[in-house]
């Protein structure tokens, strides 16, 4: 959001608070502080390798700067007293991030780009990013086995997931979507409600419920009846199973167990066949790119919406990534505002720029 009028550093400060309560003033500063402590934990890595260094010896140095560092800090500004003992031969750089952990929900957000940059000008190397970003990811080994964790265990509860070699009927989708959420609610929260930010397909889902417990409408035709028929997105819709209209693009993925197993991901397999009725709100809505140019515009300038809601939706909240903030279900990169959306086998991103009236939606059938 820009602010005219706003020329001195104080005044800006105070117009940008005065857009938000006491209560959205500390989600923003728990979820920046957040997002600070990804970066600094990064720098502090930085400084304790060298570019030779393997993956054992990184993962080493992150355990040992993750217990320098706040578990949970509410603001970016208890970060600071770590810095010292975080940095301890750059004391310019410990000024400079001082000088950035400021609890004002207008200061600028902890992009990875910008404080790699700021580290290496006070003398950080900082050549040796890739490797320590592959070091920090788990193993496919690793990844493949929580996958297997995953299926089994909800294959336990006769949840069924989509696999490579398809899926079976699924059980009422009812009982799918109360199984789906008992899964998730019998992990450990991330944080407390209310102090940060994380995004969760889950939520999207709960909130489908509330739709049709409020509504007594199943999801989809309330969709219809209250957005897709108002907007006249004829070719849009929110299958109930592995069916969906045709004619239509056949979707690929290369994600399969062997990729996670053996990193043998040059394999693509046909995945249109797939169930995805298990995602529901959550991304099982199938479109058209003329009914998503439509839509690009409608969701990003809230014609559906009343004022109050439009306004709340688009208080976009400072992200990780240089230039992008997260509001309601929606994004704003750089003043394009929109949303993405993933499932095996096909990609899709919906934007739009209202300074311009410009709208870009790109398709892909292809899931890497």
């Amino acid at each position: 959001m820009r602010l005219t009028g706003a020329d001195r550093p104080e005044e800006f400060k105070s117009r940008t608070e005065a857009l938000y309560d006491e209560e959205q003033q500390r989600a923003i500063l728990a979820a920046a502080a957040v997002s600070w402590r990804r970066q600094l934990k990064l720098v502090g890595i930085f400084v304790r390798t060298a570019p030779a260094d393997g993956r054992a010896a990184i993962r080493r140095r992150e355990e040992e700067v993750d217990a320098l560092l706040p578990q949970n800090p509410a603001s970016p500004s208890e970060l600071r007293e770590s810095l010292s003992e975080l940095l301890p031969r750059h004391p310019s750089l410990v000024d400079a991030f001082v000088s950035r952990l400021t609890d004002s929900v207008g200061a600028p957000g902890a992009d990875q780009e910008t404080v790699l940059a700021l580290a290496a000008e006070n003398g950080v190397e900082t050549t040796h990013t890739e490797a320590i970003i592959r070091a920090l990811q788990a193993p496919r080994t690793e990844l493949a086995r929580r996958v297997r964790e995953g299926i089994e265990a909800m294959q336990q509860n006769e949840l069924r997931v989509a696999a490579p070699e398809g899926l079976a009927p699924p059980p009422p989708k009812e009982k799918a979507r109360e199984e789906l959420l008992t899964y998730a609610f019998n992990k450990p929260l991330l944080f407390a409600p209310g102090t940060s930010f994380y995004y969760s397909n889950t939520n999207t889902v709960l909130l489908g419920l509330m739709v049709e417990k409020v509504s007594q409408q199943p999801l989809a035709t309330y969709i219809k009846r209250h957005i897709l028929r108002p907007l006249r997105l004829r070719h849009t819709s929110l299958p109930s199973g592995a069916p969906f209209p045709s004619p239509h693009a056949q979707g690929y993925t290369n994600l399969t167990l062997d990729c996670l197993d053996s990193a043998a991901c040059d394999t693509f397999v046909n995945v249109t066949s797939w169930n995805i009725s298990w995602a529901w709100a959550a991304g099982g809505m199938v479109s058209t790119v003329r009914d998503l140019h439509r839509w690009a515009r409608a969701v990003a300038t809230g014609k559906l919406l009343t004022r109050a809601a439009q306004k709340q939706r688009t208080r976009f909240m400072a992200s990780d990534v240089k230039g992008v903030g997260y509001g309601l279900a929606l994004a704003d990169s750089n003043g394009w505002i929109g949303h993405n959306g993933i499932i095996f086998g096909y990609e899709s991103t919906t934007i739009y720029l209202p300074s311009q009236r410009a709208t870009v939606v790109v398709l892909t059938t292809r899931m890497t």
